[in-house]
């Protein structure tokens, strides 16, 4: 079944969210390889990091603009609808910049795991999945219990809560890397897990930390009126 929207609502226009799908459209219309690399080289890349000559910074801005890079249509299509239907929702819950550091971070942490586990392959690496799953990751421990309407309209459609369709969905990729079938093809799915776990990871310092910090200095200004 196919995600077709959520429940939540946003007052701020997610900016960045429009942006990034824009700018990953453009760049699949335009993509050459004169323009834009061909994506990271796990083999390239471990070797930049060991020897001082091997270019450890182009490496790393490679490997920053390769999940901006799209193999087909469909792989386009499919990682920008998730983006807009989780990032858009998340950005307005969790602030402009803070979703901007998540969706870079997230996307480095997805390529360095997918590389750690696979260092010797010479298969590029390119999508945007391991910043997108970093969103979604978040979204699960932030808005677990907003609703997800899933189906193929406009023949049925059911609601679930987005904690529960947001795990099914990382065990589906916990589970197609034990799976030699699909293991063994082209997905990077240690890049979905990287990238989910880290924002998973930081949706918690976000609920228990800074909502923590932030609801502590209300109460000390309501507190300071008071007098």
């Amino acid at each position: 079944m196919i995600p077709i929207k959520t429940d939540v609502q946003i007052k701020t226009p997610p900016y960045l969210t429009i942006i990034f799908c824009l700018v990953c459209t453009v760049i699949y219309c335009l993509q050459s390889p004169v323009l834009f690399p061909g994506g990271v080289v796990p083999l390239d890349f471990v070797y930049s990091l060991l020897h001082p000559g091997g270019h450890l910074v182009t490496s790393g801005i490679i490997l920053m603009s390769s999940f901006f890079l799209h193999g087909s249509l469909m792989h386009l299509i499919g990682n920008m609808w998730y983006l807009w239907l989780f990032g858009s929702k998340l950005e307005g819950t969790i602030g402009h910049f803070r979703f901007l550091l998540l969706y870079f971070a997230s996307g480095i942490i997805a390529m360095l795991t997918q590389i750690a586990n696979d260092p010797l392959s010479t298969i590029p690496i390119i999508g945007a999945s391991g910043a997108i799953a970093g969103c979604m990751g978040m979204y699960l421990i932030v808005l677990p219990f907003s609703k997800v309407i899933l189906g193929i309209p406009p023949l049925f459609s059911v609601r679930l809560y987005a904690g529960f369709f947001l795990l099914l969905w990382f065990w589906l990729q916990w589970a197609s890397v034990g799976s030699t079938h699909l293991s063994s093809g082209r997905i990077a799915w240690w890049a979905h897990i990287g990238g989910f776990c880290f924002g998973a990871l930081s949706g918690l310092y976000f609920r228990f930390f800074l909502s923590s910090r932030k609801n502590y200095h209300t109460k000390r200004q309501k507190g300071h009126r008071r007098k």
